[in-house]
């Protein structure tokens, strides 16, 4: 059923945007039984009126093979075993759409989209195979004539043509970025890890100590690409910075030279896949008085800021956008002191971000929560980096804001925290291994992440804590909890792993905003761990885990390009029978770009497989 719902997919992705959203919201494989015959119907007719028009296949009949190119292919270099012709299918759509989109014939977001749906209904989306092997298989496309072959793209959901181009382009259409696949062979971990700063905070010291005037001095930076992207949006701002010695072994420390304003040095910015720095920069950007362009890449490119759009339109403030509001948004004016909503239910960078731009505006403001406020200690880590710069906003309980205007950020010298959120990784792998201790981190942190000691316990665990506040996570058997991941939605993943391997069931609830981070966090567990032979039920709002103390099997998974989704996978390899072979293992380098190399001092058993890229 699933494998001959690709082929209907490619029906709504080369003409009928309304098919496709239609199988797009399908809830169950019943209601898929419901519908099919509607479905088929509708693409018969899409290739009646197209085979009509070409009969004898010289031009847009040609569309009736998106995703074929590289699908065939792949079908042919597995021998025609491991993958179905529907699953080559969708991988061929996808890989080619992403790469149409970086090249600017697709409108952004559209792979993401696409991705989603094949993913609803357990189609793969991406493989590996060995570059070569796979050009050659192509090579005999029937597309191909002579030195060009025709190309099946789409421009958006519903918009198919063929896109004629020099076969010796070909590879720019079809490998992307090299994807590193890790074999993970099972071992107990044990030892200790000095976990990486704080991703959170080290967004905020930095952008704290950039609107300072004068020279501040941030220590115990863990680099990332995420921290990399903050610091480019500081340049674009007129913002300086340079490495200094740093207190900490293998850690960055940064002088950054502010003036205590913002101006447009670059016009365009580029976010990367953080979130945070994005909705932490764009009312920055706003107060410039001039354009200034934010683009991303990923899932950033479509994460919501109708928030913002909002209090835009409400200001008159002028912005554009690429469709459906993705970036890259261009804003052009500056923000007005006054009285701000935002509802309480979006997510906190959106106030983090306002608490950050409107003490700079002449006047006074008053932003107000219209709803129940979801991750309340983001916003506590933003209010304490902002007083450690003199910046003083008074609350009401959270639910209203008074932010004098005119204010000035201090200079000063900070130490950054450690990372609850990474350390996370270690304390269930202890629990599930020998015994991990975690060093670096603060006990009395404000980071909402820490809770993960007390969930672990709650379910059984072992964690303890010395004098110095060092974590130790030692080897248990837990049970089934009830978790609510309203204001600790990062340690999500990785619970949802001990979970897994746990006596009884969890519930996981309030974990909605899951789906709107790298990927869609509740639907990649779901797949993943099933994958290896987990009991994970997928509700709207958080999942249901079924345990299985027993251990799970091992097997095949993606990260699906989520640096979390893939650490929390290696942490299942704990606990499998066999080998866990996880692909795009490359993108911890969003957030912990050392975590292989710890992961492997304590023990882990890890070799790259395969020369191959990934399609």
């Amino acid at each position: 059923l699933h494998d001959g719902l690709a082929e209907a997919i490619k029906y709504g992705c080369i003409r009928d945007a309304g098919l496709f959203a239609q199988i797009a919201a399908v809830k169950s494989d019943q209601e898929l039984l419901e519908q099919a015959d509607s479905i088929i119907e509708t693409c018969c007719n899409i290739k009646a009126r197209i085979v009509e028009k070409d009969e004898f296949d010289t031009g847009e009949r040609m569309l009736l093979n998106f995703g074929h190119t590289i699908g065939h292919a792949i079908e042919k270099c597995c021998g025609f075993t491991t993958y179905t012709h529907g699953e080559g299918v969708g991988i061929g759509m996808v890989q080619m759409t992403r790469q149409t989109e970086k090249l600017g014939l697709t409108a952004a977001g559209t792979a993401e989209e696409l991705s989603r749906v094949l993913k609803k209904f357990a189609l793969p989306v991406t493989a590996v195979f060995d570059a070569q092997e796979i050009l050659q298989a192509m090579a005999l496309d029937k597309k191909k004539s002579g030195k060009k072959i025709n190309l099946v793209i789409i421009e958006k959901i519903g918009v198919g043509r063929l896109h004629k181009i020099d076969w010796q382009d070909i590879p720019a259409y079809w490998i992307g970025e090299r994807m590193t696949t890790l074999k993970i062979t099972p071992a107990k971990l044990n030892g200790s890890v000095c976990v990486p700063s704080s991703k959170s905070m080290g967004h905020r010291e930095i952008i704290c100590a950039g609107l300072s005037a004068g020279t501040s001095i941030v220590d115990n930076i863990s680099m990332s690409d995420d921290m990399e992207a903050t610091l480019r949006c500081l340049t674009a701002l007129g913002i300086g910075f340079q490495k200094v010695p740093s207190e900490r072994s293998g850690r960055t420390a940064l002088a950054i030279n502010g003036s205590g304003n913002v101006r447009v040095s670059q016009s365009t910015v580029d976010c990367g896949e953080s979130g945070s720095t994005l909705r932490f920069m764009i009312p920055l950007g706003a107060l410039c008085g001039e354009p200034l362009t934010f683009t991303g890449h990923g899932k950033l490119v479509t994460r919501p800021l109708q928030a913002y759009y909002d209090i835009f339109d409400r200001q008159g403030l002028s912005y554009t956008t690429a469709s459906n509001g993705y970036l890259p948004l261009t804003v052009n004016g500056v923000l007005k002191s006054g009285d701000y909503e935002l509802p309480g239910n979006v997510s906190s960078q959106f106030i983090s971000g306002l608490l950050f731009a409107l003490p700079l505006l002449a006047g006074d403001s008053v932003l107000k929560i219209t709803s129940a406020l979801e991750s309340q200690s983001y916003v506590d880590l933003t209010l304490s980096c902002l007083a450690k710069y003199g910046i003083v906003i008074e609350h009401e309980n959270y639910y209203k804001y008074h932010i004098g205007g005119g204010q000035k950020y201090r200079c000063g010298r900070n130490m950054v925290e450690g990372d609850w959120s990474q350390a996370a990784f270690w304390l269930v792998a202890g629990t599930l291994g020998r015994q991990i201790t975690c060093t670096g981190l603060n006990r009395d942190s404000l980071q909402g992440d820490m809770v993960v000691a007390d969930i672990i316990n709650r379910m059984g665990g072992k964690i303890t804590c010395d004098a110095e506040g060092n974590h130790t996570a030692s080897s248990a058997s837990t049970n089934g909890v009830v978790i609510d991941a309203a204001d600790c939605p990062d340690i999500i993943p990785v619970l949802t792993v001990l979970a897994a391997v746990s006596e009884g069931t969890t519930e996981i609830i309030n974990a909605g905003r899951l789906r709107i981070k790298e990927c869609d966090r509740l639907a990649a567990m779901t797949s993943e761990l099933n994958k290896l032979g987990a009991a994970v039920t997928e509700l709207s709002d958080g999942l249901i885990i079924k345990g299985r103390p027993e251990g799970l099997q091992g097997g095949c998974v993606d990260s699906w390009n989520d640096h979390r989704i893939a650490m929390s996978l290696a942490v299942a390899s704990l606990v499998c029978k066999k080998a866990v072979i996880i692909s795009g293992s490359e993108c911890v380098q969003k957030s912990y770009p050392e975590f292989w190399q710890d992961f492997t001092a304590l023990g882990g058993m890890i070799k790259t497989v395969g020369t191959g890229e990934s399609i």
